[in-house]
């Protein structure tokens, strides 16, 4: 299990984060990512888009991963995904290098022109708790403090409809 998810992070090339906010209620970005040795992921966006301002207020996001292969049952709302809650900050700009150093490694050139314009930031997510689903029946729980689905989830499971 634990390699399953290490692989399912590693393969996906951006995470989607949900982000409290005013109006709307919450506000939502599909961003670049990289993860550290710690465990914490890096986000980097430009202070233009729509969502900075709300990401820049909030002390906790979620992000969603999401598989773009379809679990064993073939449908769409079963793909393979993690959903991880996390404390937000700026990044610590003494940091700034070393980070940048990870998302050129992950993503190319294009970080190195991102990187020049002030307006780009990045903001470093700490993570809280979630859940790794690997399809029906297969989700897993992130608890606090751990790097990696330490439970599997089980619950009464499906019950038929009464006609």
């Amino acid at each position: 299990m634990i390699s399953k998810y290490i692989d399912f992070i590693s393969e996906c090339r951006s995470v989607t984060v949900a982000i409290p906010a005013r109006n709307p209620a919450v506000d939502a970005c599909h961003l670049p990512f990289i993860k550290d040795e710690s465990g914490n992921f890096y986000i980097l966006t430009s202070q233009i888009a729509s969502h900075y301002k709300s990401l820049a207020k909030s002390k906790e996001v979620s992000l969603m991963f999401v598989s773009g292969n379809m679990s064993k049952f073939g449908v769409e709302f079963s793909l393979e995904r993690c959903k991880i809650n996390c404390q937000v900050r700026l990044a610590e700009p003494v940091r700034r290098n070393d980070i940048l150093m990870g998302f050129r490694a992950r993503y190319g050139e294009i970080i190195d022109t991102l990187s020049k314009f002030e307006d780009f930031n990045l903001f470093q997510l700490r993570p809280k708790t979630g859940v790794f689903i690997r399809g029906f029946g297969q989700a897993y729980k992130i608890l606090e403090g751990d790097q990696i689905p330490s439970e599997r989830i089980i619950g009464p499971g499906h019950k038929n409809q009464s006609k």
